[in-house]
């Protein structure tokens, strides 16, 4: 009799999670499908690519996403906001990420750095460039730097990575977060947790409708195959890019968040090597997390000017 029972609810159980995972990946293709962004659409290889251009100034910085970031036009924009005054400011929604389309393309480093370059072109957005990464694009940033030099006149990091971090994170499959994806656990956070995907800190510079619409993107992003893949060939792309140098006459300032991440004595060391083959280096500590831009952007954006104006006007 009580193994009855118990059939009977582990089958109800696995009846529920599998109409749930059925409607939340039937969602998630009616997502995709009504993409809406209010920046522009240029399409790369039949792919459409989002980008979100404000400002306007003699420099063009263009902003780049850590991984799986759900919107980096939402994530950046009291940054891109804040910079605006003064520059010509675009947001790179890379494949895959916040109003993109996915692509069938592999995240190479070669393919990343390519369809930026691409899409710039596209918006009438011609170098040179000041890049400002986040996390992981420090990786190709530095590699497009080095590639192409005279469309880099700068480079700074949000608390971005170098190519070296590659020997020092731990290469593990990105398993939990195929299952968090597939099962839909981030639409769930999303309707009853929602502080797990923007934390309370956003409120200050974040409205509540961007702060819903950034959790939706999430929702889609956050590992999707294109992050999946992006993560899957991090260590084949940060060696290549430890394979090239950038020129020790670009100026570069590195933000560097005092709060853990990639942040232990380290990870900042191996910032500092860059740092210390450039004439021009610098680097700001700031009292945050990894996502500094979030609630350090008018702090950031100071800075910013200042360096710029003192290294590359």
């Amino acid at each position: 009799m009580r193994k009855n029972k118990a059939v009977k609810i582990i089958t109800i159980i696995f009846l529920s999670l599998s109409a749930w995972v059925i409607v939340h990946n039937l969602m998630l293709k009616l997502e995709t499908a009504t993409l809406d962004g209010r920046g522009t659409y240029v399409k790369i290889d039949n792919y459409k690519m989002h980008l979100y251009d404000s400002g306007e100034g003699r420099h063009t910085i263009v902003l780049l996403t850590g991984l799986g970031t759900g919107s980096p036009m939402l994530d950046f924009l009291p940054l891109s906001d804040a910079l605006s005054d003064e520059f010509r400011i675009i947001t790179v929604e890379p494949f895959g990420y916040g109003y993109s389309e996915m692509t069938n393309r592999p995240r190479t480093i070669e393919n990343l750095v390519q369809e930026i370059r691409q899409a710039l072109k596209k918006i009438d957005a011609k170098p040179p460039y000041i890049l400002l990464p986040h996390s992981i694009s420090g990786v190709y940033s530095y590699y497009w730097a080095a590639k192409f030099p005279k469309e880099i006149t700068a480079l700074i990091g949000n608390d971005c990575a170098v190519p070296d971090f590659v020997e020092l994170v731990e290469d593990s499959p990105p398993i939990k977060e195929r299952l968090v994806y597939f099962l839909g656990i981030n639409r769930l956070a999303h309707w009853f947790f929602p502080k797990v995907l923007t934390p309370g800190d956003m409120k200050e510079n974040y409205s509540n409708e961007m702060l819903s619409e950034l959790r939706k993107k999430i929702i889609r992003t956050f590992g999707n195959r294109i992050v999946i893949d992006e993560w899957e060939n991090y260590y084949e792309n940060a060696k290549k890019a430890q394979m090239v140098i950038i020129a020790p006459s670009l100026p570069v300032l590195f933000f560097i968040a005092d709060k853990p991440d990639f942040n232990s004595n380290i990870f900042i060391k191996e910032r500092l090597k860059v740092l210390a083959i450039q004439k021009t280096g610098d680097y700001k500590v700031l009292n945050s997390g990894h996502y500094m831009h979030r609630t350090h952007s008018s702090e950031m954006a100071i800075e910013i000017s200042d360096f710029i104006r003192e290294h590359v006007d």
